[in-house]
């Protein structure tokens, strides 16, 4: 493989775990929902599942430290937007 190749398969590898996340924030402000918070819970979903595979050594256990560290943000700031007004 030449470095065009190689470049392009690196582009495509790392842009696809964004993808899903993307999507989503897309079907949200098509309904009308700008969520600026979800790059932050996307980093602590990432800073957990990396917290939770280094203390347990297992990957499918820090998936699901991930999972729930993510949408424990998420739930807070929907808690935040929602209830308390945090938005105004």
């Amino acid at each position: 493989m030449n470095g065009i190749q190689e470049t392009l398969i690196g582009g495509v590898a790392g842009g696809s775990s964004i993808l899903v996340p993307a999507l989503g924030e897309l079907v949200g402000q098509r309904a009308g929902v700008v969520n600026l918070g979800m790059e932050g819970c996307m980093l602590s979903g990432a800073l957990g599942a990396y917290a939770t595979t280094v203390v347990t050594g297992s990957a499918l256990v820090g998936l699901l430290g991930g999972l729930a560290a993510g949408a424990l943000c998420g739930l807070l700031h929907s808690w935040l937007v929602v209830m308390r007004g945090a938005d105004r």
